[in-house]
């Protein structure tokens, strides 16, 4: 049974994955850069015109301005080619030079940056972040300050909260100072070792590590110590420059914001650059002959750092790297491979990259439209690679380890409520439970005594279709009750929600319903995060508030359970889940980072 954690508002798919893109240098430079060997002559014909057939074909269903691709095998760049525009109103191609924003991929390299240090003995990342930046005061509530080991924070193991929204894409993004006094009016999401909680803004601090630590800033020091000695020498920390790739929504020009969180997804690469660092890490941090990383620190990067987490899932993540399952498949048998990478998504920039060291293979997709999410598959270019070169398929692989068996539980404790994003399912008795996802209605039915539940989903508002494929069932784990879901056939599972808590002190939060306004609020490009102009309300329903940006996806009828009556939290489990909302000594409301004054 395979169990992913899914989120329900997944802002930086969005944001937590930014992304930054690059576009041409010259040939000269081309010809001058160590790059691993290029040998797209060994393609065949059929290889050829079935990677270029799905890129001409999907960019044009789904209206992706630009994208580049590369595919990289035992030593050289097999294949490296640009489609469409890198900047269409110049009629600028795009090609295997182009830059485009790589989003969360930073968070790689972020890693590896640190890796370096902690090789050189300038850190510890068995050590507390605190140790080398102690202004950071964020505590557990009521249970004292967070510890912040380094390596946890490097695995979205920490207990961070995912992001201070406020000021994240600006046009003029906060300092680090102001990210820190934000930070320290939160409380902590989770204990450290709970679930993986994907946290931009832990990135963040990583970044600021690096620069206290090296003495130098973030971009420098990137350049200097990572990308110059690999070779990637189109690569950086974003700046304005000419080069890099324009940014599309709806097929049309969009002007990205700057990202505070730098290291958590403000790089510019290629798919030229990229392969590079894949040759890197097939190479056990050897490339052209130069040992940049010691082996031990590159294994320990692709090694999962979630076995032993509560709530256990087979969600693997190392340092900076998602560690997947995929299977090489011929006419007589199927073979396990692993697969490593990341992907990056902004509002416009996506991108991905893997590779596979039982193959000696790996894959770069970049992309500067918002609809590129849908054709950045690594798998999938590989899959047409190896189908077309060598007559075998790379496929997903659907197996697990995790253990289906957890402790009994009374059919009583999984009555109360359970938010699912901005919807509610309200348990009330165990045997049929009818809720509804926006206008659609689902009924979940007991099968027997268990606690696994069949789905039916009501067309209409009242035609019944059963949905066969999905179960969903409960789970207890400590003392909370989980909400999961399973796929009937490949056994996988997605960790949905948890038994929300019951509001404490909620009386006391009544002088505090009305309307609200931003008084502190950073300018932004992005819809997700814009408040601007938007209606801000406090209003109690039964026993929890509903804070309200009106509008907005992310922020909208969002539900807070008190815990007393200064400090509140959001519900939910993983990533965008247990924010803080918090009255301040001054009478306002902090909330993501947003000062909140009643009107």
């Amino acid at each position: 049974m395979k169990i992913t954690a899914i989120h329900m508002s997944n802002l930086l798919s969005h944001y937590s994955c930014r992304s930054i893109n690059h576009v041409l240098f010259t040939l000269l430079f081309a010809i001058l850069i160590p790059i691993a060997g290029f040998s797209q002559d060994a393609l065949n014909k059929k290889t050829i015109k079935a990677l270029d057939k799905r890129y001409e074909k999907i960019m044009k269903k789904n209206k992706v301005v630009g994208t580049s691709v590369a595919i990289y095998e035992n030593g050289n760049i097999q294949f490296a080619k640009g489609y469409g525009y890198a900047d269409k109103e110049a009629n600028m191609l795009a090609s295997a030079k182009t830059e485009f924003k790589v989003g969360s991929i930073t968070k790689v390299f972020t890693c590896f940056g640190i890796m370096l240090l902690h090789e050189q003995g300038k850190l510890d990342i068995n050590k507390s972040i605190v140790h080398y930046i102690p202004e950071i005061a964020i505590e557990h509530y009521q249970e004292g300050p967070a510890t912040l080991i380094i390596k946890d924070i490097m695995s979205h193991n920490s207990g961070l909260p995912s992001d201070i929204v406020n000021g994240m894409f600006s046009e003029t993004p906060p300092s680090f100072d102001w990210t820190i006094e934000k930070l320290n009016q939160h409380y902590m999401s989770s204990q450290p070792h709970y679930l993986m909680s994907y946290s931009n803004l832990g990135y963040g601090l990583l970044g600021e590590l690096i620069e206290r630590v090296s003495g130098k800033r973030y971009t420098d020091f990137m350049k200097e110590a990572v990308f110059n000695p690999i070779g990637m020498n189109q690569s950086y920390i974003f700046s304005d420059e000419a080069s890099l790739s324009k940014a599309y929504v709806d097929e049309t020009l969009y002007v990205p914001n700057l990202i505070r969180d730098q290291a958590a997804g403000s790089m510019v690469s290629t798919v030229e650059d990229m392969c590079l660092f894949i040759q890197l890490m097939l190479g056990d941090g050897q490339i052209n002959g130069k040992q940049i990383l010691a082996a031990e620190n590159v294994a320990w990067m692709e090694t999962n750092q979630l076995a032993q987490n509560a709530i256990p899932t087979d969600d693997r993540y190392g340092f900076g790297l998602f560690i997947n399952d995929l299977k090489q498949v011929t006419k007589d048998e199927s073979t396990a491979i692993r697969y490593i990478g990341h992907g990056g998504d902004t509002y416009a920039f996506h991108a991905n990259f893997g590779y596979s060291p039982d193959l000696n293979m790996g894959g770069v997709v970049l992309t500067n439209s918002d609809n590129g999410a849908r054709i950045n598959s690594i798998s999938r270019l590989l899959d047409t690679y190896t189908e077309n070169q060598y007559d075998y398929n790379i496929q997903s692989n659907s197996s697990s380890d995790v253990s289906s068996d957890y402790p009994d539980f009374k059919p009583e404790e999984v009555i109360g409520n359970y938010d699912l994003g901005p919807y509610s399912m309200v348990v009330e008795d165990t045997k049929k439970i009818p809720f509804n996802v926006g206008k659609q209605k689902i009924i979940l039915s007991q099968i027997a005594e268990s606690n696994v539940y069949k789905i039916k989903a009501k067309l209409f508002g009242f035609l019944p279709i059963p949905v066969k494929s999905v179960q969903m069932y409960f789970q207890k784990v400590g003392d909370e009750i989980i909400l999961a879901q399973k796929q009937v056939k490949s056994g996988s599972v997605s960790i949905i929600s948890k038994k929300s808590p019951k509001s404490q002190s909620i009386e006391a939060w009544e002088s505090m319903l009305g309307n609200y306004e931003v008084i502190d609020n950073f300018k932004t490009s992005f819809p997700a995060v814009d408040v601007e102009g938007k209606k801000i309300t406090l209003s109690r329903v039964d026993d929890y508030l509903i804070l309200d940006f009106e509008g907005m996806d992310m922020l909208g009828n969002t539900k807070v359970y008190p815990s007393d009556e200064k400090v509140a939290f959001t519900a939910g489990i993983g990533r965008n889940s247990a924010y803080t909302l918090q009255k301040l000594d001054n009478g306002n409301l902090a909330f993501m980072g947003f000062e909140l004054k009643k009107i």
